[in-house]
């Protein structure tokens, strides 16, 4: 998990196996709902220990710099709020991970 800007946004990493996936989830409150609890249940420590209380879904942000549509989630213990990134993309938006593999495997400073 990390937090990411100086707005205090809250970011949970999630992977998706692939973009197909992705845009089923995002198109479908249900099937986003059923992969959050699913990776939840795999990968707890992906998540701020207040997920046990359960969340309730609350809208989407767009990534202006890749123009990308992310959920977000409110978590009922403390009422934080979260946006769920794909690990296909970078922290911060700078890019897509299959991008700039292999400027990080160089060495290359972003």
């Amino acid at each position: 998990m990390e937090n990411n800007n100086q707005r205090n946004c809250k970011t949970i990493c999630l992977p998706f196996p692939n973009e197909q996936v992705y845009q089923e989830c995002m198109a479908r409150p249900d099937k986003f709902r059923e992969y959050v609890d699913k990776v939840y249940r795999e990968y707890p420590e992906l998540f701020p220990a207040e997920m046990e209380a359960g969340y309730q879904l609350c809208g989407f942000v767009t990534s202006t710099k890749l123009t990308l549509k992310m959920r977000r989630i409110r978590l009922k213990a403390n009422k934080e709020t979260y946006q769920i990134r794909p690990s296909t993309v970078m922290p911060y938006m700078i890019g897509w991970t299959d991008e700039l593999e292999k400027l990080l495997l160089a060495g290359h400073p972003l």
